[in-house]
């Protein structure tokens, strides 16, 4: 089984072309450039894309041309909600409309006792917290260390601005004591609860058919801590429209293996409903 190192695809010279574009041409021209991009990567990043197909065809069961199609849709999808996330951080967002079903969890949430935000590989729900002018508190996003370096110069501004903060988990666990003073400070934490470092701790389930790993962290903490959580997406639809999700903030009064069947349940049909915004490129079951 091939194994997520810890740091997505994309430099900082990439993000800086698709800036230039976005500034002279519009979020459109830039998707167009996405087409040949959307095929190098078919044929030249052998992993991600044999992890896709395997994703569609043989967890969605879909017929290996259309499964290898989805493929390169997926790719193109997934240029495009990068397009969307440097338009609408650097000042964009009047270009796109959203709808929110469950925007009064998270007002709930940040305004009472704060709370756990646990998203995934999904849709694009790093411009989210753009959309959400009644939530006052920081959000917290926490990432990899590794994740961090590529984005983080270019989003600073877009960061401070919208009361972002960053918590990267690195090795020495320094981690630890910022999630713990957010969580002291009533604030929320948003987790990607779908992907898990090779060697770090994990809960093995069965997703779409077959056994899968998922993150023992971000489980971990909402039920030790009782802390509410709530599942979050930010799905892109046709003409730069975002669908946005947030259930009720519940607190976990089982186990942890208890609360990653509930989010695996959810995300499975969510992945259903929105098939081509899996983006997770590297082999993520177990076969």
């Amino acid at each position: 089984m091939a194994q997520w190192q810890g740091q997505s695809r994309g430099t900082p010279l990439g993000y800086k072309i698709f800036l230039f574009l976005l500034n002279r041409v519009g979020v459109r021209a830039a998707y167009l450039l996405l087409i040949p991009v959307s095929l190098y990567y078919v044929l030249f990043v052998p992993k991600a894309t044999k992890a896709i197909y395997y994703y569609f065809h043989n967890r969605l069961n879909y017929s290996p041309i259309r499964a290898l199609l989805r493929t390169r849709l997926n790719f193109l999808v997934f240029g495009q909600t990068i397009v969307d996330k440097f338009a609408i951080m650097g000042g964009m967002k009047n270009a796109y409309s959203y709808e929110f079903d469950g925007e009064e969890n998270l007002i709930e949430m940040a305004n009472t006792t704060g709370g756990i935000l646990i998203g995934a590989h999904m849709g694009n729900w790093d411009v989210a917290s753009q959309f959400l002018n009644d939530i006052q508190k920081p959000f917290n996003i926490v990432m990899y260390e590794n994740e961090l370096e590529s984005m983080k110069k270019l989003f600073d501004q877009a960061l401070k601005e919208k009361k972002i903060k960053i918590i990267a988990i690195k090795q020495d666990l320094s981690h630890i004591f910022e999630i713990k003073k957010a969580f002291e400070n009533k604030e929320l934490l948003c987790f990607h609860g779908d992907r898990f470092l090779e060697g770090s701790k994990f809960i093995e389930v069965d997703f779409l058919g077959e056994k899968a790993k998922f993150p023992h962290g971000p489980f971990y903490l909402a039920t030790k801590f009782k802390m509410p959580y709530s599942f979050v997406y930010a799905m892109k639809e046709p003409a730069l429209h975002y669908h946005l999700y947030a259930s009720k903030g519940k607190i976990n009064t089982g186990s942890v293996e208890d609360l990653v069947e509930i989010y695996k349940t959810q995300l499975e049909e969510k992945v259903k409903k929105y098939p081509l915004q899996w983006f997770n490129y590297y082999q993520f079951w177990n076969h």
